[in-house]
């Protein structure tokens, strides 16, 4: 809620052509399809999923904050080269204790993540105000306290016990070998694709118009209350659908 929005903002004001930043943001996409795969993998053979969280959430925290030290460009492409690689994996990691929640302790998923969607909405309304008070520096600052507060919670994840599946790999290997996964794969693949100029341009165009930042959390607010509308309607939505 803070970092997506506004950080394009942040490189503007350091000087960055919109050039430069969509190529910085597609650093995100491009660590995506390195370091959750891989990461995932090795949790999953040793069992540590949750411990993987744990311990990225710290990473990423620490990579962050060489923003705060980087003065020229080749410093800002080598922490955001970083910071893209150790956040990427946070969400599935994530998104899997989530669902593993709701596995264990009944509820729903889609209720459960809609606090996530809250946060972002609160974090994306919040900062546009500070900022257009204080500042485009002040998503730094907004962000590694965020990074922080979500390093300390997730120690109070609740972590099972390590089973290793040291099967994981090979059954991995099987599924991507499946037409239905391929199908799925290609599905993502198009959705990302649709809503990576959304994600990376959307602050910088209603810059360009003549918006400010509090304009641009409201308008980031408006699409995350639809996103929060359908996380609490899933559960009903994938039960008519027969979903699995």
């Amino acid at each position: 809620g803070l970092f997506l929005p506004y950080f394009p903002l942040y490189l503007a004001g350091m000087g960055f052509s919109p050039t430069e930043i969509t190529a910085l943001a597609a650093l995100v996409p491009l660590s995506g399809l390195v370091a959750p795969p891989l990461v995932g993998l090795l949790a999953d053979v040793l069992g540590l999923r949750v411990w993987f969280l744990r311990g990225l959430t710290f990473a990423a925290l620490v990579a962050f904050c060489g923003f705060f030290a980087a003065s020229d460009r080749a410093g800002i492409w080598l922490v955001s080269a970083l910071f893209a690689f150790l956040r990427a994996p946070l969400w599935s990691l994530a998104d899997a204790a989530a669902f593993a929640a709701t596995q264990q302790g009944g509820g729903s998923y889609g209720r459960l993540r809609v606090w996530g969607s809250i946060g972002f909405l609160t974090a994306v309304t919040a900062c546009g105000m500070v900022i257009e008070r204080s500042g485009v520096r002040m998503v730094l600052i907004a962000t590694a306290v965020a990074f922080a507060l979500a390093a300390i919670f997730s120690i109070a994840i609740s972590a099972p016990p390590a089973r290793r599946q040291p099967r994981a790999v090979n059954a991995w290997w099987r599924l991507l070998h499946t037409g239905e996964t391929r199908v799925f794969l290609a599905a993502v693949v198009l959705a990302q694709a649709a809503s990576a100029a959304y994600d990376s341009c959307f602050s910088l165009h209603l810059r360009q118009l003549g918006f400010g930042p509090s304009f641009t959390g409201a308008a980031w607010a408006a699409a995350i209350l639809a996103e929060i509308g359908l996380m609490v309607a899933i559960s009903g939505l994938m039960a008519r659908g027969h979903a699995p």
